[in-house]
């Protein structure tokens, strides 16, 4: 029913609205304005269908807003080079089905529904941040409070990156665990019933992945929870795998786009990962060291491995990269990020009571965040902070999963025997000599697959997109690879050689330029 309505909405638009249409029509305004360097952008309903609005700067309207829009409506980029980024299908991801690009706006009234109530909610929120935060902090703080995280420096979104800890800064499991938690501490005197308790957290929950937006992660997390919650009301067992199941079709079913969306894949695989591996990694690592009790630092390593196992190829195949010291970060951000969600919340709460006391939470917040850039800062540069690697075949990335998981059912049934030969500093055989036959021919299998292409000796030239300036890769028939010419390298406004040509090299599993070819340079 899901994939029926999503599919009839796209071709309705797609029939009714071809690209670079004149579209004449009312809509509402359901979502806060985010501030481009020329336009403002807005969320606009027209028809049941959400469309992205930009407007002029001088323009500024609100969630409720009836608005008369005149202007070209578009569908979208596609990918235009081989591998490269789908706006289109990133927008249809977000239930968004095209983009205005309005000559002229006009509003016609306001109404008070869901869409407004909401808004002013957030705005309410988003101006307190403003008033309590300096420029440098409060957009780090949207994003990690509100979900809000569209005007976050690049530099700081680039050192997250680098050091592999990017999901604290969208609202995501981790975020949720300690609203939870929170709301938890703050309801234990409060109230004694612990069904009534948990009926209150299961309205929070509800309200706080509206305000934050249904981002995929926070959605997972948030149902996850209400589901284990539900099922200590009706005294039933909570079994995580089928929660797991159940909040994947419930996802995929409201937007059937989702199944290509990379926060629900990272998001279920790392938490699959904590479950499968967490457990296990912790008691390998206290045979190993024989401590009796592992300290926090410890216990953030092994989690972060844990969540790491199912992720990354994931992570290769999307962003052709992967870190070797990402357990380093994690460990620090991971007890630093919990004061700083309990300060940011309870300063935003008390900024409505009593302004004095938010303030100085503020002053503390502020210093933890700085805390924060600066170990993402030095962590991006340590050395293997980031390997680039060529996409992987899909074929590799299945065998990877098959191999995994073969592990953990060894493992599992073979558990006491597992931990006794640890004990006792045996060898542990995992496969016979049989079965190390069969995943030996298996793999020979594979690597024929992968590098079958190679075996192609015909001339191959591309072209690649890099917008306003020439770039050709041309692949000899004996294996070299040559670049002529790479776009404005040196553009203020976008790197079309890092962003562009780099990733289309990786794509195109090329990873040595033989030859650099450069015709003209301004």
């Amino acid at each position: 029913m899901g994939l029926c309505y999503d599919i009839a909405l796209i071709f309705s638009y797609n029939n009714k609205y071809p690209e670079n249409t004149y579209l004449k029509s009312n809509g509402e305004i359901i979502g806060l304005k985010e501030e481009k360097q020329y336009k403002n952008k807005y969320i606009v309903k027209i028809k049941n269908t959400k469309l992205i609005l930009y407007t002029s700067k001088e323009k500024e309207f609100f969630p409720g807003d009836i608005v008369l829009i005149e202007g070209d409506f578009e569908k979208g980029e596609v990918s235009r080079n081989f591998g490269g980024f789908n706006y289109r299908n990133y927008l249809r991801q977000k239930g968004i089905y095209g983009i205005i690009n309005a000559k002229s706006v006009v509003k016609v009234k306001e109404i008070t529904d869901f869409y407004s109530i909401v808004g002013n909610i957030k705005y309410s929120l988003s101006s307190k941040i403003d008033i309590l935060y300096s420029e440098k902090y409060r957009s780090f703080l949207k994003g990690i409070l509100i979900g809000d995280t569209y005007d976050l420096d690049e530099n700081v979104k680039e050192n997250f990156r680098k050091s592999s800890i990017s999901h604290i800064l969208a609202i995501s499991g981790m975020h949720v665990t300690y609203v939870v938690m929170g709301i938890r501490l703050a309801l234990e005197k409060l109230i004694l019933d612990k069904k009534k308790k948990n009926c209150i957290l299961i309205c929070f929950l509800i309200f706080f992945m509206i305000i934050t937006g249904f981002s995929v992660s926070c959605v997972r997390a948030s149902i996850m929870s209400i589901i284990g919650i539900l099922s200590f009301n009706l005294n039933r067992k909570n079994n995580f795998y089928i929660s797991l199941i159940i909040v994947f079709f419930i996802i995929v079913f409201i937007n059937p786009f989702n199944i290509f969306n990379v926060g629900l894949w990272l998001s279920f695989l790392s938490s699959l990962g904590i479950i499968l591996f967490n457990k296990f990694l912790s008691r390998i690592f206290q045979i190993k060291t024989k401590l009796k009790k592992l300290s926090i630092i410890h216990i953030n390593i092994i989690l972060s491995i844990s969540a790491q196992i199912l992720i990354i190829p994931i992570i290769v195949y999307i962003f052709n990269s992967v870190s070797l010291t990402f357990f380093i970060p994690n460990s620090f951000i991971s007890i630093i990020i919990v004061p700083v969600l309990a300060f940011g919340y309870i300063s935003i709460i008390l900024s409505f009571i009593f302004f004095p006391v938010a303030k100085i939470l503020s002053y503390i917040e502020k210093y933890l965040i700085f805390l924060i850039f600066k170990i993402s800062e030095i962590c991006a540069e340590i050395p293997f902070s980031e390997i680039y690697i060529c996409t992987p075949k899909i074929i590799i990335i299945i065998m990877y999963y098959f191999i995994i998981f073969y592990i953990v059912k060894y493992f599992r049934k073979n558990k006491y025997k597992v931990e006794r030969m640890l004990l006792s500093k045996r060898k542990i055989n995992i496969f016979d000599k049989s079965k190390i036959k069969k995943i030996g021919i298996i793999l020979c299998i594979i690597i024929i697959i992968t590098n079958i292409n190679k075996l192609d000796f015909r001339l191959k030239i591309y072209f690649i997109d890099v917008a306003q300036g020439d770039c050709t890769l041309v692949v000899t028939p004996f294996g070299k690879n040559i670049i002529i010419d790479g776009g404005e390298g040196n553009s203020d406004k976008y790197d079309y050689g890092k962003k562009v040509v780099f990733p289309y090299l990786l794509d195109r599993n090329i990873n040595k330029i033989d030859y650099l070819v450069v015709s003209h340079r301004r």
